[in-house]
């Protein structure tokens, strides 16, 4: 049997965690977890990996990225200095979260793209239109044989 593995981006809100959106494929989730991060619009996210295993019938979680956006207290402009700089360059090539290289983003887009895509439904006046005309279609084929066979005999 298969494992089943989905991969959820979790933001905090004041009254807890809420899933934001579920993707199947880990790098366009980190990605979008990485860029939520970024922004100041949410304080904390994290993507979370849960996999369910059909064969022993188990489901297990486990957090693979997250990021916390903390606001600077107030009065703080002094940029960071360029030791502190480092040690979080550091830090960063030593949790292994560089970033793709551009050609891996525009795949990871392109195929967001392409599996979201999904054909619009037909209005319920154009599929009665459409079976009307097949209907007339069929019945005049039919009415031109019979005038055909009438003609010859």
């Amino acid at each position: 049997m298969a494992k089943l593995t989905v991969f959820e981006i979790h933001i905090l809100r004041d009254d807890g965690w809420k899933i934001e959106s579920i993707y199947d494929d880990r790098e366009l989730a980190v990605m979008e977890g990485e860029r939520m991060g970024r922004s100041p619009r949410y304080k904390v996210v994290r993507v979370v990996e849960e996999t369910f295993d059909e064969e022993t019938e188990k489901a297990s979680t486990r957090t693979i990225y997250r990021s916390t956006n903390e606001q600077p207290p107030i009065g703080a402009t002094e940029p960071p200095t360029p030791e502190v700089i480092e040690v979080l360059r550091r830090r960063r090539l030593s949790a292994g979260r560089t970033p793709p290289p551009p050609e891996v983003i525009d795949e990871l887009r392109h195929r967001r793209r392409a599996s979201s895509r999904t054909p619009p439904k037909k209005s319920m006046a154009k599929q009665i239109l459409g079976k009307t005309f097949l209907f007339v279609a069929i019945i005049g084929a039919a009415l031109g044989l019979v005038y055909v066979l009438n003609s010859i005999i």
